[in-house]
């Protein structure tokens, strides 16, 4: 009505019914002020305690993840992945196929006398496994460490926006993939290790060349991912068909066959001419492969981050 009155340009029948709003405006904001701390503080601590809230059961991965062992912002993260995982049938498959094929090889080592050849062909086949089971993790972490981060998608913003740093995000990802296919892999390499029957120093050199080798294509894998990452992607796995993808497969192949190929050539020497002290020598020699391949790892790490810091959503 004042806005009524105003237009037919009765301004004091206007400003009553304005001054009559203010009032009322004003007493309701006194009561409100007055007697709402009573009311409303009662109801809200009614309704949103925790113990009115809907309970969730903690599954028994939530609670190992959350037992000390990982900061609860990594946590969080390391669970949103496998649970991801494991919802996808077509993703842990891959995995049973291809281990499932190596591991009822290495079972079956003794069946080809393999156990019964002389040392120069038992460490050929020794690190020719130690090839195809590096090698099937090259192409598991181009499949899936490489696109996690293309696969955020629009999401992204999400991330950049939040407290958690992006290093943690890194962590929770190098953790998750690092850890399972360390775990998988170190199973196989034992396994065939035992079934040709090698003494303990040597089962040590390729269970060490595995983990380091593992430790370097996840890291491949997942710095090219972040440098490489695309977000405008409709689908996550175009990533590993592009440019980023054909350069990971690359680098993290030509790294297998400079690795396993050139540990094969050194034992080989090794043995053929009985050097006495090749202990000492491959001792030396793992060490700097061990130096190389971190450094190398963090520095493709860090563009790859550096990199991602900078994209926008």
């Amino acid at each position: 009505w004042a806005i009524v009155h105003t237009e037919n340009g009765n301004l004091l029948r206007a400003s009553i019914f304005l001054i009559n709003l203010w009032s009322l405006s004003l007493l309701s904001l006194n009561l409100i002020y007055t007697y709402g701390g009573e009311i409303f503080r009662g109801l809200f601590f009614k309704y949103s305690l925790p113990a009115h809230k809907r309970r969730y059961h903690k599954s028994y991965l939530d609670k190992i993840l959350f037992l000390r062992i990982f900061p609860v912002r990594i946590a969080n993260f390391i669970l949103k992945d496998i649970k991801m995982f494991i919802r996808e049938p077509i993703l842990w498959t891959q995995f049973l196929i291809f281990f499932g094929l190596l591991f009822f090889y290495f079972i079956n080592l003794q069946r080809f006398s393999y156990n019964l050849l002389g040392d120069i062909w038992k460490s050929l086949i020794t690190f020719l496994n130690a090839f195809s089971v590096l090698c099937i993790c090259s192409a598991l972490t181009i499949r899936f460490v490489f696109p996690q981060w293309t696969m955020e998608g629009k999401n992204y913003w999400i991330l950049k926006l939040s407290p958690v740093n992006i290093r943690d995000i890194l962590i929770a990802k190098f953790t998750l993939s690092f850890s399972a296919l360390t775990f998988i892999s170190m199973f196989l390499i034992l396994l065939s290790d035992n079934m040709l029957g090698l003494n303990s120093r040597f089962m040590f050199l390729t269970a060490f060349i595995t983990v380091i080798s593992i430790f370097s294509l996840t890291s491949f894998s997942l710095g090219l991912g972040a440098y490489f990452a695309d977000f405008k992607k409709e689908y996550y796995l175009k990533a590993v068909e592009s440019i980023g993808g054909i350069i990971t497969l690359i680098v993290n192949f030509s790294y297998i066959v400079i690795t396993i190929f050139g540990f094969t050539f050194l034992n080989h020497i090794f043995i053929i001419r009985k050097i006495p002290q090749k202990d000492t020598y491959m001792l030396w020699v793992l060490i700097l492969w061990s130096i190389l391949s971190i450094s190398l790892s963090f520095a493709l790490l860090w563009i790859g981050i550096s990199e991602l810091k900078k994209k926008e959503y």
